[in-house]
């Protein structure tokens, strides 16, 4: 141990993983959002993981600069130096008041104050640890890449180790779930894994929906959560082992770090796509675009309710409300072909028109759907029909537009022969419906009599 100053709804036991369902996939625009940039204090810092502190600040790992850094909701910063090229790789508010982190290069667990008291305690030579949560018994839980096991460490400074159960498994993030036991991922194995306080640990195959997972939340629907950056999907898994995904709306987006926010919702970070991604807990997805190369990689919830991610590719940390771009507005729909209460002939050909608008600043628009495509002939079987067109925006807002229509086999009568008649005069009119009609003979309210200025 190396002391210095520094002045600057339950689980199962046995875990079973079974696929229930893909989620559609949702073609989701970006949402619209506001960030707040901080800039770190040293170049090159390459920010990693970050988390709130008891102070209420974000505590934040600088792996290449070997750096604590911490900032306040202001953007006031300071730095706590480490020994050069020890790596800090995640980090954690322990139950003792002091932040914790993963020395990633360095091999050891590092304890940092709010007044900068360092301390640091060695593991097993190689034994890169990454990810770091607190556990239910007061002691703090690791991954530990490097010989793929998991550790443990108390607040004393004692140190335990279980290794995988699948040799070179690769454990990358660690947490806390609702049975008590800490759950984490095996990014090398393609599996889920879960270590009780006494150490008696079980590891789950995940699907290839699931690949190459990375990292691990409880939600706060008490399901575990995880980013797979292979298949490039957010999974769920609940109490009962059951998984479901959901595809990211951007492909190869390079799921990275995932969090709770505080609207209930889950953050995640997206570092080839250069964006912050959101999901709430029916499985809706939007994405906010932070710009290129900000390549994104930890996600906290702060201590001032909004999101904070690391930017290593821009060597800053970023924040956003997740409240300020709340967004109930549904979109309008506008239907021009076929028109409302249209008279057609069979196999007229006319096409369909429509579109669905979201208003400026909206979280945009996530789909506009007809009975068939725009351009498309319309439905054109004898007999009456209803068009609807569904609207929906990236927050799930819905909207419809309905049009009717009635299509026959033949339009008969002298209107058909000639233009002009006599004031008065009474127009015989033969809508011949044929023998093969579908549907009611008018749609209600129809036909329609209206006198008109010739």
């Amino acid at each position: 141990m190396v002391r210095r100053k520094n002045h600057a709804p339950k689980l199962p036991t046995a875990l079973l993983i079974a696929l229930v369902a893909l989620a559609a996939v949702a073609v989701v625009p970006a949402r619209a959002a506001s960030v707040t940039w901080f800039d770190l204090p040293v170049g090159d810092s390459f920010p990693q993981g970050l988390t709130s502190g008891a102070d209420g600040t974000t505590w934040v790992a600088n792996r290449f600069a070997s750096q604590i850094a911490r900032i306040a909701p202001d953007g006031t910063a300071s730095t706590f130096d480490l020994e050069f090229g020890v790596d800090p790789y995640d980090i954690v508010l322990g139950p003792d008041g002091a932040m914790w982190f993963t020395e990633n290069n360095g091999s050891r667990i590092g304890r940092i104050t709010v007044d900068g008291e360092l301390t640091e305690f060695p593991l097993a030579d190689r034994s890169n640890p990454t990810g770091i949560t607190v556990g239910p018994d007061g002691a703090l839980w690791f991954a530990q890449r490097g010989v793929s096991s998991i550790g443990r460490i108390t607040t004393d400074g004692e140190v335990t180790s279980w290794p995988t159960i699948t040799p070179r498994a690769a454990p990358l993030d660690i947490t806390t779930g609702a049975d008590g036991a800490m759950w984490f991922t095996l990014t090398a194995a393609d599996k889920l894994g879960r270590i009780t306080v006494d150490g008696s640990m079980t590891e789950a195959p995940l699907p290839p929906e699931a690949d190459a997972p990375q990292g691990i939340v409880l939600g706060p629907d008490g399901a575990l959560w995880i980013t797979a950056r292979d298949a490039n999907r957010i999974v769920r898994v609940n109490g009962g082992g059951s998984l479901t995904s959901w595809a990211v709306p951007t492909s190869g987006a390079g799921l990275n770090g995932i969090t709770v926010g505080s609207d209930g919702a889950l953050w995640f970070t997206e570092s080839a796509a250069d964006a912050v991604g959101r999901i709430d807990l029916a499985g809706e997805i939007t994405e906010t675009p932070l710009g290129e190369g900000a390549s994104p990689t930890g996600i906290t919830s702060g201590a001032n309710g909004a999101i904070w991610f690391s930017a290593p590719g821009t060597n800053r940390v970023g924040m956003l409300d997740p409240s300020v771009d709340a967004d109930d507005t549904p979109p309008v729909v506008t239907i021009v072909s076929p028109p409302d209460g249209a008279v057609l002939t069979e196999g007229e050909g006319m096409l369909a028109d429509y579109r669905c608008d979201d208003e400026p600043g909206g979280s945009g628009l996530a789909a506009c759907d007809g009975p068939v495509p725009g351009g498309a002939v319309v439905p054109n079987t004898l007999g009456a029909h209803v068009f609807t067109v569904t609207g929906r925006d990236g927050q799930g807002n819905t909207a419809t537009g309905t049009h009717r229509y009635v299509v026959f086999e033949d339009i008969s009568g002298p209107i058909t022969s000639q233009s002009v008649f006599g004031a008065g005069r009474t127009l015989p009119i033969t809508l011949d419906l044929g023998s093969r009609p579908t549907g009611p003979t008018f749609a209600a309210g129809y036909p329609l009599v209206r006198r008109v200025d010739c």
